[in-house]
This record gives C-alpha cells, structure tokens and sequence, in this order.
C-alpha cells in the first residue's frame, strides 16, 4: 500500500510534507489567512516584515514567502495556493 505524501513547495523546494489531508487543509487555510493579512506586509521596527516569521512558524522552514505556493500529492500538482508576487 503506497502513503499519500501531501508537499507544499515554494517553487520548486519542497518546504513541509504531511500525510493528513486535514492538516493538510489546516495548514493551506493558514498561509493563505498569514498572506491576505495586510498588516502582516506593513514595515514595523524589526529588520524583517511581520509575514516571513509568521510563515516559518506556520511552516516550520524559511522559504521565499514571494514565490509561487502550491501542493503536491504523490508528485501530482493538485493546487496553487498563490501566485509569484503579491
């Protein structure tokens, strides 16, 4: 019996794997709710935006918050979560 890999990857790096659809989802629902949260973008009095350490938390990996996310099950594009840019 094969596992179900589920990837997120930001381009082509792989940037978490679960095997549970439901945290699966949990997780696609965050990054996307950290993304579309605009005073996560606004410059505060740290180096960095708010957005970069909200998504390595929820992702527990850095990755280019700008580059396309999408997820993959067993090798196959199932969605993009988001495009290149913002």
């Amino acid at each position: 019996m094969r596992m179900n890999m589920i990837e997120f990857r930001s381009g082509r790096k792989v940037v978490k794997s679960v095997s549970s659809v439901d945290e699966a989802h949990t997780i696609a629902r965050r990054l996307i709710e950290a993304r579309n949260t605009d005073i996560f973008w606004e410059p505060n009095d740290r180096e960095t935006l708010p957005v970069f350490g909200i998504m390595d938390a929820i992702m527990g990996a850095s990755f280019d918050v700008y580059e396309t996310m999408t997820v993959w099950l067993n090798g196959k594009k199932m969605t993009t979560l988001w495009s290149r840019g913002y």
